[in-house]
């Protein structure tokens, strides 16, 4: 029995060590793979928990902002890894020449299938070096708005104003317009559209729009607000009042709290908000109203024809009417 078992042992070992292949001086073995694997799985790991220590507990001391801190950790957690890759091939005996030369064979082929992933990984640096989009920012991109929560190489999270997180590719934020809202300050115009009934006072109006600005405690004095008569409108005089705020990724909330004043003032003042409104006009409207009897008091059309359709002629009287 153990005679068994120190052949299957012996047997089992020559297996993991039996060469499958020689890469320049280096015999490629099952033991071989298995150790290098386990290697960057380690890597992996430490470098994911590297960036959040950086980001977190290092970084942070500093009083270095959330984008910068994200950037900075990114870049040195990146960086680490692939020296560390580097090295674990050096010591397993790799010629890094060599591996270098067989890279560059095989670059081609695998370039064009891995186009879009070599293009957000670029992208990915971009972003990282040049800093127009950082961790926080409040921007717009595609009908979708949110704050940036991170970036990495590959691609972007932003998270909605509803709690949802969208994954971005980096190569679509590098090469598509992105409104950010926050690249100096969050502090940006909000445009509230008004109408009111024709034949109000514009003069009023806009006093009454002036004093709901300066109303609401997160509109801000300075710029100051203005309202802009836009024009006539099919139903309305057409307002926009134009206010500065500090907190542009607020500004639902702020324009829902500037309108409940706005309706509450236009009210006290006695300016009405119109609705649409269509006008019917009738050509002759005599036939959609019935007329009574003396007789019997039962209504009588003054269309009788109208009530009731005409029965179809048959042939023979179509020809007796042609012939009249």
């Amino acid at each position: 029995m153990n005679n068994l078992i120190e052949t299957v042992v012996q047997r089992t070992a020559n297996l993991f060590n039996a060469e499958i292949l020689a890469l320049g001086e280096t015999s490629i073995t099952l033991n071989l793979i298995f150790q290098i694997l386990l290697a960057l799985f380690l890597i992996l790991f430490i470098c994911r928990n590297l960036k959040g220590f950086l980001k977190y507990r290092i970084l942070s001391k500093f009083k270095i902002d959330e984008g910068n801190r994200e950037a900075i950790a990114t870049i040195i957690s990146y960086g680490i890894g692939t020296l560390s890759v580097l090295v674990l091939l050096q010591t397993r005996g790799f010629n890094l020449a060599s591996l270098a030369v067989l890279a560059g064979g095989l670059g081609v082929g695998i370039g064009l299938g891995l186009q879009s992933l070599t293009k957000n990984f670029t992208s990915g640096l971009t972003l990282l070096l040049e800093r127009k989009l950082k961790v926080g920012d409040f921007v717009e991109f595609a009908g979708l708005s949110g704050y940036i929560k991170e970036i990495s190489l590959r691609a972007t999270v932003i998270r909605t104003r509803e709690g949802g997180d969208v994954v971005v590719p980096n190569s679509q934020l590098v090469e598509n317009q992105v409104l950010n809202w926050s690249y100096d300050t969050f502090t940006a115009r909000v445009h509230i559209p008004v109408g009111v009934a024709y034949g109000t006072d514009p003069v009023l109006v806009t006093e009454t729009l002036l004093n709901c600005a300066y109303a609401d405690a997160s509109v801000l004095h300075d710029p100051a607000p203005r309202v802009i008569f836009k024009g006539f409108g099919d139903n309305a005089l057409n307002f926009e009042l134009w206010v500065w705020v500090n907190r542009i990724d607020l500004s639902p909330i702020i324009r829902s709290s500037i309108n409940f004043i706005i309706e509450y003032q236009l009210r006290q003042q006695g300016i009405s908000i119109p609705f649409p409104q269509r006008d019917l006009w009738l050509r002759n409207p005599e036939v959609l109203t019935p007329t009574y009897s003396t007789n019997n008091h039962h209504p009588v059309s003054l269309a009788p024809e109208l009530e009731k359709p005409k029965k179809p002629l048959s042939l023979r009287q179509l020809r007796a009417e042609v012939g009249a």
